[in-house]
Order: C-alpha cells, then structure tokens, then sequence
C-alpha cells in the first residue's frame, strides 16, 4: 500500500488541497483587516478608542496571518515526510543523463562523438 492509498495520505492530501484554495483568500482578508486597523489607527488619531480598537485589528491580522501559513507550512512538512509531495522526485528515479564527447576528424571532415 503506497502512501496515497492510505487514510493518513488521503486525509493529508485533502486538507492540503483545502488549504491551497483557501490560501489566497484568507491571507488577503487578514491583509485587509491588518491593513484596515493601521488606517483607522493612523487617520482616526483623535480618539483613544478608535486608536484602541485599529491597534486590535492589527494585532489580529498580524495572528490571523501566522496562523494562515503555519497551518500551510505544517500540512506542506506532512505531505513532505510522507512522500505526498508531487514536486519532489525520488533520487533513486532519475536515470543519469548520458554524456556526449565530440571530437572533429579532419580527415572525415566529421564530428565524432561518443556517448558515455
């Protein structure tokens, strides 16, 4: 039984693929109440409230953000050390590329290569 086959794999490639849809969405809207408690802490100074309250956003997009891409960072460390990930190759795959020696014959007025 190969890892993809198995409910631990399976599972592992699930919540993967639900992170990599979700991703760009829930970043962009931690960006956005991150950067939404920046302006209302710059532009809405006055008030020790409103001061409060934009450096509350901040905090929590700035939380929400590490969340994000440690949950992808781990779920991404799992489909590494299980073998899931499709963009590693085993070592033990790859076939070596042949080498090419060329030499040019005058007499043949040719180029004579060998492989190796």
């Amino acid at each position: 039984m190969t890892a993809e086959n198995s409910y631990l794999g399976r599972l592992i490639l699930s919540v993967d693929g639900l992170i990599r849809l979700a991703l760009p969405l829930t970043a962009a809207l931690a960006l956005l109440v991150f950067l939404w408690g920046l302006a209302q802490f710059i532009f809405e100074g006055g008030s020790e409230k409103s001061i409060e309250s934009g450096r509350n956003r901040m905090v929590w997009g700035v939380i929400a953000l590490f969340v994000i891409f440690s949950v992808w960072g781990i779920v991404s460390l799992l489909r590494i050390t299980f073998g899931l990930d499709p963009y590693t190759v085993d070592p033990g795959l790859q076939k070596p590329i042949p080498s090419q020696h060329c030499v040019f014959d005058s007499t043949l007025q040719r180029n004579i290569c060998t492989t190796f």
